[in-house]
């Protein structure tokens, strides 16, 4: 884990406050939930503060920087901090029985230990029951720090044994300060992650990584005007789109989410200005009445059902063609 002070995390600052408040006044808890929209900072306001956490002499922007432990966080090599997160989609329940194993074993370098759980809402059930024992009773040294994009996914009971960080969409300022620290002031097509990220600047960095970027993007308005054509040999060669794209499904589904987003916006009326896919206006604003709203409703709805049974190892060509069916079928109404 690389070293974070707090000055790296952009925006959150009713959260980063907090935290200092805590590191200064000795009010620690000993777990924590961090939730909120993916791509808003929350994996590195955890590093952030584990680090802080781990430190021997905290400083106002979180660690030293020339201790010890913090000399072996720089490394990545701190054996006082713990990580886990998804194997194989899921967090499963010989990945915290691994976790409690250690959680028994005191500090080696620093006054605590932190465990920082990512995509907690991935836990199996077995798994929240596991993690539950350790709640109801860790060591005085211990602090969790459970990463969360879904915070209904979690247990009531985890929950009431936790302190809740609610983090907030970033604005188009943040995102674009972001996005100039990260990939440079020049990157190609900021704009159009700008607009893309909707408040999320880690989703227009995962973004910024699929190769042929406005492309996929025209070919994804062309894939919902080709399966509104109806039959079988549209669904598939809009399956090849989805093929082609299969490693970055994530990025290509919250882009087409957006161009539903667009056609609805256009469809009720709503102000030009808020189209995300400001470019391909005419092309919304002349289509977006051949579409009922109740359809391009469920439409997002299929590709939210798509994204869960991704997150539950279903076949990707059945999860995929299972949706472009359900698609055509509410936008032949």
């Amino acid at each position: 884990m690389p070293l974070i002070g707090f000055d790296e995390i952009v925006g959150q600052k009713h959260i980063i406050d907090i935290m200092r408040s805590s590191l200064r006044d000795a009010r620690v808890s000993h777990a924590y939930i961090f939730d909120g929209p993916s791509g808003v900072g929350k994996r590195t306001a955890a590093r952030a503060y584990a680090g802080a956490l781990l430190c021997a002499e905290p400083r106002e922007n979180g660690p030293c920087g020339l201790c010890a432990v913090c000399v072996q966080l720089a490394s990545n090599n701190c054996m006082d901090l713990y990580e886990v997160d998804i194997e194989e989609r899921r967090i499963v329940i010989d990945q915290i029985r691994n976790l409690q194993s250690d959680i028994i074993k005191r500090p080696l370098y620093s006054e605590r230990k932190v465990y920082i759980i990512n995509n907690a809402e991935t836990m199996t059930g077995e798994a929240q029951n596991a993690l539950l024992k350790t709640l109801e009773n860790p060591p005085g040294y211990v602090v969790l720090i459970l990463v969360t994009s879904n915070y209904d996914a979690l247990y009531p009971t985890i929950k009431s044994r936790t302190v809740r960080y609610s983090f907030r969409r970033n604005s188009r300022d943040e995102v674009k300060l972001i996005l100039d620290k990260k990939l440079g002031p020049n990157f190609p097509h900021r704009d159009f992650l700008e607009a893309y990220a909707d408040g999320a600047a880690g989703a227009a960095l995962d973004m910024s990584m699929v190769e042929g970027l406005p492309e996929a993007n025209e070919e994804i308005i062309n894939v919902i005007f080709l399966l509104k054509k109806g039959g079988v040999s549209q669904i598939i060669k809009a399956y090849q789109f989805f093929e082609k794209h299969k490693e970055v499904y994530p990025v290509i589904s919250k882009m087409m989410r957006f161009a539903f987003r667009d056609l609805l916006n256009a469809r009720i009326g709503g102000a030009e200005g808020e189209l995300i896919n400001n470019d391909k206006k005419d092309i919304i604003l002349r289509n977006a009445p051949d579409f009922s709203t109740a359809s391009l409703l469920n439409c997002i709805d299929a590709i939210d059902e798509s994204e869960r049974a991704l997150n539950s190892n279903t076949n990707f060509e059945l999860m995929i063609k299972v949706m472009l069916l359900k698609m055509q079928e509410e936008m032949s109404q």
